[in-house]
């Protein structure tokens, strides 16, 4: 099966010190109260945890900070020396891996997850199975996975032609623009990110990188899932100003910035660990 290549290079060179900027508006805290209540609910009392696609680490300090053992993995080594920075007391570990063959030593986990546009840096269906496939070899039997997909709505107010949106914090301003001329279920859609960085004196930074994630259709999703022989638990709505924080069925592709998928893997009758 051929993959496309990896999409490193954005935040390998281009973004990667301003990542957090970026990501300012996602509430860690608020998804770590999530991934609780779903292995809660899911009656899984383990508590290693893979965080896949770490970024900058900050997700995977969130759920330290709850009692997880973590592990976490970024195809961006330049991300991951971030992380790591974030993580003086070495509690997290945090290694180079792409999330469509995860090395054979991540195995045992109780819960992976894939936080905020993972998914979508994966460039096609192909990309997106060998991923679900990896990451369900490494969970442990009962084993939860849960990621989140930017729904059809969501591309098109961010990657539609001429499209703008800007993000700021502290030294950091980031300008967003499209490049799609009309995103498409099941296709991929480009943007422009622009990131100024204050350094000082009346001076700035400037880098850019083209952004190009792929929009995938709920039905390609749950195929993923059952080609990897994990079972769908449900897919949830996420974002909806009426319900902050808090996981919504049924999942609605207008209605919520996010979906959010979670699996499980099946029980053997070897029930260690659970």
């Amino acid at each position: 099966m051929t993959q496309t290549p990896a999409p490193a290079d954005l935040y390998n060179h281009a973004l990667a010190d301003a990542y957090d900027a970026l990501k300012m508006a996602a509430d860690y805290e608020i998804w770590a109260d999530l991934l609780e209540g779903v292995l809660q609910e899911q009656g899984c009392t383990g508590r290693r945890f893979l965080d896949v696609g770490c970024g900058t680490g900050t997700s995977s300090l969130a759920m330290q900070r709850r009692g997880f053992e973590v592990t976490a993995c970024d195809i961006s080594e330049e991300m991951l020396e971030i992380a790591r920075g974030k993580d003086r007391a070495g509690n997290v570990r945090f290694l180079q891996a792409d999330m469509r063959a995860l090395p054979d030593s991540l195995a045992g986990f109780h819960l992976i997850h894939w936080l905020d546009d993972v998914a979508n840096h994966l460039l096609g269906p192909a990309d997106l199975g060998a991923a679900v496939r990896s990451s369900a070899g490494a969970l442990v039997p009962g084993g939860v996975l849960v990621f989140d997909v930017n729904p059809l709505a969501t591309f098109t107010a961010h990657y539609s032609l001429r499209r703008r949106s800007v993000v700021e914090r502290d030294d950091t301003v980031i300008i967003s623009t499209g490049l799609t001329a009309r995103p498409s279920a099941d296709s991929p859609a480009e943007a422009r990110l622009t990131a100024f960085r204050h350094q000082g004196d009346g001076l700035w930074t400037r880098r850019s990188a083209t952004v190009l994630e792929h929009h995938f259709e709920d039905r390609t999703v749950r195929n993923a899932i059952a080609d990897a022989g994990l079972d769908l638990v449900g897919s949830y709505g996420f974002g909806d100003m009426t319900a902050p924080g808090k996981l919504v069925r049924p999942a609605d592709e207008q209605r919520h910035p996010k979906i959010v998928y979670v699996a499980r893997r099946p029980v053997s009758a070897d029930r260690a660990g659970h």
